[in-house]
């Protein structure tokens, strides 16, 4: 079994904390930035992106590679999916209408899976003449109690044999065996979060009500689950 849930959804909260909150941009403009020095220069990039959650990022990225002098023959997104393909398709269809008005050659193709233990090289359809890049945002530390997932996906990885892989997570410590070191780090770290999206999402005390609310069932899975059930489990970036 794999956790089907761990932070925010397409929502319009959602859009909300990503402009307004600094961070969220940051993080995926600084992904950004690495494939442009990367790859930039590439005729065909294939981007798998292991949670693509709305997608806004990959908009920015589209507008830096419009930038470049040399055209882009093709950028193709492979998006994997452990929630339902309609959230994935709409997230499609935004991202192929954006690529059209940019007149950008684009292809968009949605892998569903119910666990990552699933995940197997020829879904995604490499070739080649493709620079390959994988993102995996946010998503690795939903595997650690479940090592075989996480063996699995990358030894696919692995032979995928990417020129980039960009991993973004938190650094935290969330795996305490005991209760109360873990409530305490808990405490700390979504007290520092939520005082964040009182002040960026001060005009948009709706959204910011909203975003503390889905957050509500990280904190639940952090601090009172054991075992398996703590999906979840944000590490050290020792660990």
């Amino acid at each position: 079994m794999c956790p089907s849930s761990h932070g925010l959804s397409t929502h319009l909260a959602h859009l909300s904390v990503h402009q307004k909150v600094p961070i969220n941009q940051i993080m995926q403009l600084t992904a950004i930035q690495a494939m442009k020095e990367n790859v930039g220069s590439a005729r065909k990039i294939h981007l798998i992106d292991l949670e693509i959650w709305g997608g806004v990022q990959w908009t920015a990225l589209m507008q830096a590679l419009a930038d470049r002098q040399r055209r882009l023959d093709r950028l193709k997104i492979t998006a994997v999916g452990l929630r339902g393909t309609q959230k994935i398709e709409e997230t499609g269809t935004r991202l192929e209408t954006f690529a059209k008005s940019m007149n950008q050659p684009f292809t968009f193709k949605p892998v569903q899976v119910s666990c990552m233990s699933e995940i197997k090289e020829e879904l995604f359809e490499t070739a080649a003449d493709e620079t390959v890049v994988v993102v995996a945002h946010m998503i690795l530390r939903t595997m650690l109690s479940r090592p075989a997932c996480l063996q699995n996906l990358m030894g696919v990885i692995k032979i995928i044999n990417p020129s980039l892989m960009i991993v973004g997570e938190v650094e935290a410590n969330h795996i305490s065996p005991t209760f109360v070191s873990r409530f305490i780090e808990a405490l700390f770290f979504y007290g520092a979060y939520f005082d964040r999206i009182e002040t960026c999402l001060e005009q948009s005390t709706e959204h910011g009500t909203i975003t503390e609310a889905i957050f509500s069932e990280g904190i639940e899975n952090k601090v009172a689950m054991e075992g398996t059930d703590r999906g979840a489990r944000n590490v050290k970036i020792d660990v």
